[in-house]
């Protein structure tokens, strides 16, 4: 008695797909394609396994092992500064050296030099494909650009910032946490020239971030570190360091039309 209304509910499916557009990618290529891969240090994740860097070079290989004879390819890293790692070409021993060399940075992502490279390579290449292999969405109008997500979401605690200050009493810290997917407690660890200064244990919350304040710091040290002892998707950004420079001073001049907390 409900063969219609599935029937109904299926072409309603079918539709919101058909307009959503998504994208699988095919191990064939019929055309000239540009491949953007993001080479950032969030790609390190292993939420997508063995990485998401590592995910995508294989998912790209697979493309160019299905190239036509008649096709060509473009390879660009998406790292800091964005590179060229592969001009338009059916070569696939050329664009197969090109990815199994790219090593993944601990670095952010260049995406609007990186955007700007594909367009100008796409522009020497009628109707060529732009594909983003990326943990992060990229949504675009028009164009011939397709965003390849790979991202399962996994729990990472973050060291966003470490800076510090110099009193008469000694240095202090002051690193900055934020959570992505992750709830609970964790332990955070401060180093001063690799000797243990003090320990600390909070509660963080998905989407929390919070300032951690690390006093009694002798004058003297001449590098700070500061370590999240935890077990998440992304390790790299779990330590970070920081020179200190006690010999450089600087003066500020404040101008506001009064604050009185900042003036003490």
């Amino acid at each position: 008695r409900n063969i219609l209304m599935l029937m109904q509910l299926l072409i309603a499916m079918a539709l919101v797909f058909a307009i959503a557009r998504p994208y699988v990618p095919s191990m064939v290529v019929e055309g000239d394609v540009i491949v953007v891969i993001d080479s950032s240090g969030s790609m390190q994740a292993n939420d997508v396994l063995p990485s998401r860097h590592e995910h995508a070079k294989e998912q790209i290989l697979k493309l160019i092992d299905g190239m036509d004879k008649d096709r060509r390819m473009a390879i660009i890293s998406m790292g800091a500064r964005a590179q060229i790692l592969a001009r338009a070409t059916g070569d696939r021993q050329i664009l197969r050296r090109a990815i199994e060399g790219l090593e993944v940075e601990n670095a952010g992502a260049n995406i609007e030099e990186a955007l700007s490279m594909a367009s100008s390579l796409a522009a020497d290449l009628k109707g060529a494909e732009i594909l983003i292999y990326s943990d992060t969405q990229f949504d675009f109008e028009g164009g011939n650009y397709n965003s390849i997500v790979i991202n399962e979401n996994g729990d990472n605690v973050a060291i966003r910032d470490l800076s510090y200050s110099i009193s008469q009493e000694g240095i202090i810290a002051l690193s900055n946490i934020e959570s992505f997917g992750y709830r609970g407690d964790i332990i955070i660890e401060c180093y001063g020239d690799g000797i243990l200064m003090d320990v600390k244990e909070i509660y963080i919350d998905d989407g929390d971030t919070q300032n951690i304040y690390w006093k009694g710091i002798p004058k003297g040290i001449g590098v700070l570190e500061v370590v999240i002892d935890i077990d998440d998707n992304l390790i790299a950004d779990n330590r970070r360091f920081l020179a200190v420079d006690e010999k450089t001073q600087y003066d500020g001049l404040f101008i506001s039309s009064g604050n009185i907390f900042l003036e003490r």
